[in-house]
């Protein structure tokens, strides 16, 4: 498949983010400090059919967008940058389609995620004047679910996007 972004894969793009925003909405599970969803499984699907730049934009609008509406405006630039690196590392690391490749797109992918939303997380709580201790424990909380908000999106979008790549991203469709 083409990697440039042409007019209709920019509209394939758009639909992909609207879906996953979607889909977030309805299957999100509230923690102490936000939510965890399946927002990687839009971003593993661009990521592997768009490369680097696919998943860099659907990541970084998808999250972006959905902190916005879901009222967590303090998490949407954080969201912007940590989601649009991830998906951009799952584009780049996972643009061949062996079993490994992709693999190693998602370890490595979900360590940005993960490390972004810890850091992330302690610069909010000491933006807003907890201690510096007080924010590595807050965000060290959240570990667990980020880890298992990567594996669920990666997993969902491993058992769709063979039949996702063929029939809704197949030239002349």
């Amino acid at each position: 498949m083409k990697k440039t972004l042409t007019t209709r894969n920019i509209a394939i793009l758009a639909v992909l983010i609207g879906v996953n925003i979607v889909l977030n909405f309805f299957l999100r599970i509230p923690t102490a400090t936000g939510f965890i969803s399946l927002v990687e499984a839009g971003i593993v699907i661009a990521a592997w059919n768009f490369g680097a730049t696919g998943g860099l934009i659907v990541g970084g609008l998808t999250g972006f967008l959905l902190d916005l509406m879901s009222g967590y405006p303090q998490w949407m630039f954080i969201s912007l940058i940590v989601h649009g690196a991830e998906g951009a590392v799952f584009g780049y690391l996972g643009r061949e389609k062996s079993s490994l490749s992709r693999l190693i797109s998602i370890i490595a992918g979900g360590a940005v995620m993960v490390t972004g939303y810890f850091l992330g997380g302690i610069l909010l709580q000491v933006l807003n004047h907890a201690s510096f201790q007080t924010a590595v424990y807050a965000s060290t909380v959240d570990i667990f679910g980020n880890v298992l908000q990567v594996l669920a999106g990666a997993l969902l979008a491993g058992l769709i996007i063979e039949p996702i790549s063929q029939r809704l991203l197949a030239d002349g469709v």
